[in-house]
């Protein structure tokens, strides 16, 4: 039932109450082996319109092992942005679609990846 949960092992959270909700921007990350969301309110990730004091809670890291999406001790800011946008949840949360996006500058020009995607809860 609570399948959009922000933290999917916080099963404390019996009424739900940390969904996630249509309009808003997330990023994801990996900690203590789980990947989680947080909110980042209606900020949208757009390098070519937003101040990049609004795009650096988007910006990936690199540490030893590789990109840590997250600032940890000992990790290099990357080049990369990345943001999670949910445009359309369906009012039984039978369905949610949203937008996984990357954004970099290659000079002065913003290069973007975007994937739209529809998930379904058929429980």
């Amino acid at each position: 039932k609570c399948w959009l949960r922000l933290v999917p092992d916080n099963i404390v959270d019996s009424l739900c109450n940390s969904n996630v909700s249509a309009g808003s921007s997330y990023i994801a990350f990996l900690s203590g082996g789980i990947w989680r969301m947080t909110l980042e309110g209606n900020t949208d990730l757009n390098l070519d319109t937003s101040p990049t004091i609004t795009n650096n809670k988007f910006l990936m890291y690199v540490d030893g092992s590789g990109y840590s999406y997250i600032k940890n001790a000992g990790a290099v800011a990357s080049k990369f942005y990345r943001g999670i946008k949910f445009t359309n949840i369906a009012a039984d949360n039978s369905q949610a679609t949203y937008t996984v996006s990357v954004q970099w500058k290659d000079g002065a020009k913003t290069r973007t990846l975007d994937k739209t995607i529809t998930l379904y809860n058929y429980l």
